[in-house]
């Protein structure tokens, strides 16, 4: 079946870019008008903040619909999109002063509709996540709660 097929060769692109200790989610998912997708997912911790189902800490996530073969950035109330979470900088930059948290947006462009260019937009969007996690890792929430030692290479 050519959906096991995709859905094999997403996990392996996730295994071969990101550390072996990351929680990858590569799932089939019904959508709720009758389709099905391809929900594309990681995070460094699978601790499940304030014990939500699937809320886990500097998640991000695309979405690949089976019929179109359209990729994209999927949100669901901050379990996963194109952006994780981090504490606030208010000494670096002054708009943060009154937020309790600040994203990090990681690049993403839609790439066409054709498994050839989806399977390198993936690649690109996890490497490109890893490098800003290593950015960004003195101020990442809930490190505590994972196996972060990735952060030191």
């Amino acid at each position: 079946m050519e959906k096991d097929k995709i859905q094999t060769e997403v996990r392996n692109i996730l295994e071969k870019v990101l550390p072996n200790t990351f929680n990858i989610m590569v799932q089939k998912r019904k959508d709720c008008f009758g389709g099905e997708y391809l929900k594309i997912g990681a995070s460094p911790s699978t601790y499940e903040i304030s014990r939500v189902k699937g809320q886990y800490p500097q998640v991000v996530s695309l979405r690949l619909d089976f019929e179109t073969l359209e990729l994209e950035t999927q949100i669901y109330g901050g379990m996963g999109g194109n952006r994780f979470y981090r504490d606030i900088r208010p000494d670096l930059f002054p708009k943060e002063k009154y937020l309790a948290q600040a994203g990090v947006k990681v690049p993403f462009r839609r790439p066409k509709k054709e498994l050839k260019a989806i399977y390198p937009a993936i690649e690109r969007f996890f490497t490109k996540y890893l490098e800003l996690l290593k950015e960004w890792k003195n101020d990442l929430k809930y490190k505590e709660f994972g196996n972060y030692e990735f952060l030191n290479d």
